[in-house]
């Protein structure tokens, strides 16, 4: 007999830390595939941030609404590329796959795979893409792809907003190319 499903708001708790403040954390528990629980457990903010706990339960809003969906949210930045790569990627062309898959596999992921999806803060990626040894188109595509990352969440109803939208990036040129004229071209085709 298949145990009984319990509704479940999840359990808000004031945790101290080592270093710096206190931090309100959400738990609650997932049934897993092989028919046991998940322990799950996500922070919320500072106890600077959110000073009471009805400041902190608003906060969690949107997270204790999703605890008990049917279809499970995604919580890290890994988990939403790996649904986007199942249920988004496939309907775009082969070279626009190729393109996305590399920039999330060599750029995205490895930086922010293991965040939440709320510690994603627009100024901590547009700070993170002023350190990237790349030029400004690609730093752009960067943040654009990432944005699409976000909009689908969105979509879904896995997320409340798109913090990617308000990150400035320039995709302009920092130096004008130098073209070639029909002279220069014959002389380097001649060599």
């Amino acid at each position: 007999m298949k145990p009984r499903e319990r509704y479940q708001n999840g359990s808000l708790r004031r945790e101290a830390r080592k270093h710096g403040a206190a931090v309100w954390t959400l738990r609650w528990r997932e049934p897993n595939a092989d028919g046991s629980t998940i322990r799950r457990k996500a922070v919320i903010g500072s106890v600077e941030q959110f000073r009471t706990r009805a400041a902190a339960l608003k906060a969690c809003e949107f997270l204790r609404s999703t605890i008990n969906r049917e279809t499970r949210t995604p919580r890290t930045f890994l988990e939403l590329v790996d649904h986007y790569t199942e249920k988004e990627l496939p309907t775009k062309t082969p070279y626009t796959r190729e393109v996305y898959e590399g920039y999330i596999t060599k750029w995205i992921t490895p930086k922010w795979g293991m965040c939440s999806l709320s510690d994603v803060r627009t100024v901590a990626v547009e700070s993170w893409l002023g350190t990237l040894e790349l030029s400004n188109g690609s730093r752009a595509k960067v943040r654009n792809i990432m944005s699409a990352l976000y909009a689908h969440a969105v979509r879904w109803e896995f997320f409340d907003r798109n913090p990617i939208t308000l990150v400035r990036q320039s995709a302009k040129r920092k130096q004008i190319p130098d073209v070639l004229t029909a002279e220069e071209l014959k002389a380097l085709l001649a060599n």
